[in-house]
């Protein structure tokens, strides 16, 4: 509820007295009264086939971060390219962002494959990986970066809170904490086999109710967040005096 250096003041939320005076509360936690998830891609954009990663290289790994404040996921990213590193594969990695550049990305237009409805998604860039390191870890924030990989055609490497694999489809992401660190994290990622790669793209082919709580995330998106807030209002209103709902007064 509080980040200092990006000046984020949410404490009141913790106020007993102050959420008294609330009908309600709104928030990335699935606990909440009205979840507000971050957008997730449609059915068939989450089953769209990658793009052809060989004939783009022999890069393994993309990454965008632009806020580079946070200590925690800097020494961990750092831990993790120094394994690639010692094995002489350093240039398996692409950081497009401000943290770590090394590569410039190239336009989402450029290569002649769909786009998506936000500015960071592109499919032009990506790479069989994508690392989604939250800028924050707390329970519940699970921001665009895990959905923007899945549009991407990319295996996400999920650096963030527990919540999300109740999100994503089973078996779609790889999360860090599964593993002892991230030297044994990055082990894992250059002894990548194809039939770890078919067993990581398996769940597209699996009905939605198979992919955990993606429908729930879906629903609960912040491009419902207004029409929810209504509909409970209109419920309300309904509740205090029906005939003026009946009416349209």
């Amino acid at each position: 509820m509080y980040r200092e250096e990006s000046f984020m003041d949410c404490r009141l939320a913790n106020d007993t007295d102050f959420m008294q005076l609330m009908d309600g509360f709104s928030s990335y936690s699935g606990t909440s009264d009205f979840p507000s998830f971050f957008d997730t891609p449609s059915e068939e954009e989450m089953r769209l086939e990658p793009p052809d990663f060989a004939a783009r290289g022999k890069e393994l790994v993309t990454m965008t971060m632009g806020d580079c404040l946070n200590p925690e996921r800097n020494a961990f990213m750092t831990t993790f390219m120094d394994e690639f590193k010692k094995v002489h594969r350093s240039d398996a990695i692409l950081s497009y962002g401000d943290c770590f550049h090394n590569a410039e990305e190239p336009d989402k237009n450029s290569c002649g494959e769909i786009t998506y409805n936000d500015p960071w998604t592109n499919r032009c860039s990506s790479r069989p990986f994508k690392i989604v390191a939250e800028n924050t870890i707390n329970p519940w924030y699970v921001s665009e970066k895990i959905w923007s990989a899945f549009f991407e055609g990319a295996i996400p490497i999920y650096h963030g809170p527990q919540e999300a694999k109740r999100l994503v489809p089973p078996n779609s992401v790889i999360f860090a904490d599964d593993y002892d660190g991230p030297a044994s994290l990055a082990q894992a990622i250059l002894a990548f086999t194809e039939e770890d790669f078919k067993k990581f793209r398996a769940w597209k082919t699996a009905p939605t109710s198979e992919w955990n709580e993606w429908s729930e995330a879906r629903r609960n998106g912040h491009v419902t967040l207004l029409p929810r807030l209504c509909e409970a209002a209109a419920k309300g209103q309904e509740t205090i005096n029906p005939s003026l709902v009946a009416t349209g007064i």
